[in-house]
């Protein structure tokens, strides 16, 4: 073949290379940047708008994302909490379970809607501090906003069982006294909070992350070790005081001690009852 033909070849045939590397680069680099998913592990949202009509201001719906493959929150008067899948910016949401509480007729209806829109769940946008959710059928978009470290004080609300008690000092409840109520269940809710046959209507929640050991050892005269917690002096608990009509609940439950989202325990007459929320 002409060496003078050959050459030619050869050129043609590496800027073919060269533009194909090109291409494929730029194809690359042209995403959407959409969030991985993440960036979503670890995140709390609180919902804002859904199918375009504005959340109620008298409550408080989050979405949340503590692990992979799974979501939790509010659904504006009970907890839900469920599986999800998400792969680039589509997200499907699988059926939800939720404690069993009655708000009110609009709350009520706001969470039966918000979970329905969630369960039919497609694609999200992550766009700084917003979230949008885009659900099968609707025709906007459940529209969150992030909920920072301080906003996000674990949620109180729902249904929680007494699995077990501790008094690591002196108490005015016998051990048979504390031991009745095993089994027992306490609720949290919007419209009203019960314990045994003590109910709070319309119940105020005041929440704030405190140290435990300072805590326990101010408060109480007990360590944290006392309670099964870590020694180390680094554990954080959310201390949530219930209150009535502007006053204290002095049922049990009306103040508690969360150590982890699920698991608390409720102060009453020197007894420590430990609490898990049901699911």
């Amino acid at each position: 073949m002409n060496p003078l033909l050959l050459r030619s070849m050869i050129a043609l045939l590496a800027l073919a290379a060269i533009g194909c590397g090109k291409e494929g680069s730029a194809g690359a680099g042209s995403g959407s940047g959409s969030a991985a998913p993440d960036e979503l592990i670890g995140s709390t949202w609180q919902l804002e708008s859904l199918a375009g009509t504005a959340a109620l201001p008298t409550v408080v719906a989050t979405l949340e994302f503590p692990e992979q493959g799974k979501v939790i929150g509010r659904g504006s008067c009970n907890r839900f909490f469920g599986s999800a899948q998400i792969s680039g910016t589509t997200i499907t949401i699988g059926a939800l379970g939720a404690t069993r509480m009655a708000c009110g007729e609009a709350v009520d209806h706001q969470e039966t809607e918000y979970l329905r829109l969630l369960e039919a769940a497609e694609r999200y946008e992550l766009d700084g501090a917003t979230l949008r959710v885009f659900s099968t059928g609707a025709a906007a978009p459940l529209s969150f906003t992030r909920q920072s470290a301080s906003s996000s004080l674990r949620d109180p609300t729902g249904v929680w069982t007494v699995v077990g008690h501790r008094a690591p000092g002196v108490s005015a409840m016998s051990p048979s006294e504390a031991g009745a109520w095993k089994g027992r269940t306490l609720q949290f809710g919007i419209a009203e909070a019960i314990a045994g046959a003590d109910t709070c209507i319309a119940p105020s929640y005041q929440r704030r992350t405190v140290s435990a050991d300072s805590l326990l050892s101010t408060d109480y005269r007990v360590t944290p070790a006392a309670l099964g917690l870590p020694a180390s002096g680094q554990q954080r608990l959310v201390l949530t005081e219930v209150a009535c009509d502007g006053k204290p609940w002095r049922a049990l439950g009306g103040l508690l001690l969360q150590t982890v989202d699920d698991h608390a325990f409720a102060v009453q007459d020197g007894i420590f009852f430990e609490l898990r929320r049901q699911q």
